[in-house]
């Protein structure tokens, strides 16, 4: 086997690895968000009412979640000495917002409150296990998945907020 050969045949085995990642990421995205292979997207959740004096403390609570959520769509195929570089500029940010979440869970409406909390409980867990990760796969692993599900919550959160503090709180 030649020179050529060998690189065309390398080329296609990376090629058909990097098909079969991509529709294995997107199955489990669908079965994540779509509710099965056959579901459909959840419904939007109606935003609710949103006290204006909430809204300094939920605004703290986008800028910092935004901050926290730079970079994943990269991390995800991050080398492990990658991982450890992701992961060490990551870790000021999810602290900063945790405290965000935990200064403004006492101004926030109650079904707002549940989703913040579930969300400080993720943060939580993932700060624990992030240093001691090697790559984002074993990071979700070793957390029990607190990235997909602290979005899962946030996100619920920023649907029912809206716009009523002039963002959403998490930019999609």
């Amino acid at each position: 086997m030649g020179s050529n050969d060998r690189n065309a045949l390398i080329a296609l085995v990376a090629g058909v690895i990097l098909v079969a990642a991509v529709a294995l990421g997107s199955g489990f995205a669908i079965i994540h968000y779509g509710g099965g292979w056959g579901g459909s997207f959840p419904p939007p959740v109606r935003p609710i009412h949103i006290p204006a004096a909430a809204c300094p403390y939920l605004r703290t609570v986008s800028v910092t979640v935004n901050r926290a959520g730079e970079g994943w769509e990269q991390a995800i195929f991050d080398t492990p000495k990658q991982w450890k570089q992701f992961a060490h500029r990551l870790a000021p940010k999810l602290a900063a917002f945790e405290l965000a979440l935990r200064v403004a869970i006492p101004h926030s409406p109650g079904p707002v409150v549940r989703d913040l909390r579930s969300t400080l409980h993720q943060v939580r867990v993932g700060r624990v296990h992030l240093a001691e990760s090697s790559d984002f796969f074993d990071y979700e692993g070793i957390s029990h998945d607190a990235v997909t599900n602290g979005l899962d919550s946030i996100s619920h959160a920023s649907q029912l907020v809206g716009h009523a503090c002039g963002r959403l709180l998490i930019a999609y």
